[in-house]
């Protein structure tokens, strides 16, 4: 496949991204939408309201006339999601999409990601080194240690305290709540 069909069924959120010029967040988001015009097409009203519908799940809206550039790391990171769901496609790559948020707004961005997933049928392959996120939101985990995929199946079934001391190399306890399962450090063992 060409890169133009693969950006119709792929979309990919860097951990971090830079724009060389500030454009404003509703032109940084209609980029995105660069795959599904001509070479000399401008944007249309679905494209803009492509983006603006997913501002709206993000509840970023506020953002839609700021500078991309003097956003802060978690609005940027949060319009970057806002315009992978613009793009309309059925799979979404995610490196780290946390790592720029507070704690507040990595639940709210892994919410909306498990109800997308969910509602829309959208897949969602995430990057991650918060085992508590992927064990409260994901279904399926491909764990790497050095580069080598040392575990592969249900999250619920495969994290387990010998996993994490494999992958982090530190002893950990995993706990069950009401709120579910998260998993508490005893620190490093080097």
């Amino acid at each position: 496949m060409t890169r133009r069909t693969i950006s119709k069924h792929i979309s990919f959120i860097p951990q971090k991204h830079e724009l060389t010029f500030n454009y404003s967040v509703i032109d940084t988001m209609l980029m995105g939408a660069a795959n599904r015009m001509g070479m000399f097409e401008s944007p249309n009203e679905q494209h803009y309201n492509n983006c603006i519908t997913a501002l709206k799940k993000l509840r970023i809206e506020n953002l839609y006339n700021k500078l991309f550039n003097n956003l802060s790391g978690g609005e940027q990171q949060l319009v970057l999601i806002a315009r992978a769901l613009s793009q309309n496609t059925e799979i979404i790559i995610m490196d780290e999409p946390t790592s720029a948020l507070d704690f507040s707004n990595q639940e709210f961005v892994m919410d909306v990601i498990n109800k997308i997933s969910t509602n829309d049928k959208i897949s969602f392959l995430i990057s991650s080194h918060n085992p508590n996120l992927v064990l409260k939101y994901c279904k399926r985990i491909i764990a790497l240690s050095n580069g080598v995929i040392v575990a592969d199946g249900d999250v619920e079934k495969t994290i387990d305290e010998a996993l994490i001391e494999k992958i982090y190399n530190i002893k950990s306890k995993i706990y069950k709540t009401e709120y579910g399962s998260f998993i508490q450090s005893k620190g490093s063992i080097k």
